[in-house]
């Protein structure tokens, strides 16, 4: 009986079936291989937190800052040695422009308002406002004459009388040939000085472009146009004034200098 052989091409089909699954196997190693090493490193991932925990994470970074009230606390609480204060501003004074030369008081003293009962700033209301608010004011007196009508026995309050200053002020005339302040239209007739600046504080005083006439103090020596009775520390300045027809206990004496301030020497335009 006769062997089958197998035929030459049956045997070169079957190697090259054989070497294209090699091949291929291959080939799908390699790919595999490459693909491993070109794969990004994994990263943990962090997950957002949830709406609640972001709320709670974002108060608590605003309750680090100070509230309102814990400032108004802050503020009011007692410093310490080493607590660091700073300079707080002066109080920014008030401007008052007189329009009326009646000698009439400030209706209300304090409410920051020059005005009379008529609603007028008189010289007197407005020397009584600056009087009682903080700060150094400034009084704007135009052109007229100003006499002292208004009666009061010798009081310090400006109720009356003389014009007592008892706070820093700045009384600015239009020119002493224009602006008259004056205690009686006559002189040796009024029974009160024009000016007396008296204070418990320290006090600025400055009285510019006026003319200071006819005061008349009976009881004193001097100062019947103008006493200076500022305390220590104070200062009185006039500038460009005239002070003329004043009269004291019988004898001439415009101004009484004190000398706890410095007065500065007029100067006539």
């Amino acid at each position: 009986m006769k062997k089958k052989t197998v035929s030459k091409s049956a045997f070169l089909r079957l190697r090259v079936l054989i070497s294209f699954a090699i091949c291929s196997m291959a080939a799908f190693l390699a790919f595999y291989a490459t693909a491993r090493e070109n794969q990004p490193a994994q990263v943990d991932q962090v997950q957002a937190p949830p709406q609640s925990e972001q709320s709670d994470q974002f108060v608590g970074r605003a309750a680090m800052a100070p509230a309102i009230s814990d400032l108004q606390d802050l503020v009011a609480a007692p410093l310490g040695p080493d607590a660091i204060v700073r300079a707080q501003p002066e109080a920014i004074g008030a401007t008052f422009v007189v329009n009326t030369t009646a000698d009439t008081q400030d209706a209300n003293p304090g409410d920051g308002i020059c005005a009379d009962v008529s609603s007028n700033c008189s010289l007197r209301a407005a020397v009584t406002e600056a009087n009682a608010l903080a700060g150094a004011d400034t009084i704007t007196l135009p052109a007229g004459t100003y006499t002292l009508s208004l009666v009061a026995a010798n009081e310090n309050a400006n109720a009356g009388g003389d014009l007592d200053i008892t706070n820093s002020v700045t009384i600015n005339g239009a020119g002493s040939f224009g602006t008259v302040i004056q205690a009686n239209a006559s002189p040796a007739t009024a029974t009160e000085r024009v000016i007396h600046a008296i204070s418990t504080a320290v006090a600025t005083v400055t009285i510019n472009d006026v003319t200071i006439r006819n005061g008349n103090y009976p009881v004193n020596t001097s100062g019947g146009g103008v006493v200076d009775a500022l305390i220590a520390g104070s200062t009185m300045t006039m500038n460009r004034c005239i002070v003329t027809g004043n009269k004291s206990a019988g004898s001439a004496g415009g101004i009484l200098i004190g000398t706890a301030s410095t007065f500065n020497m007029m100067t006539a335009p």
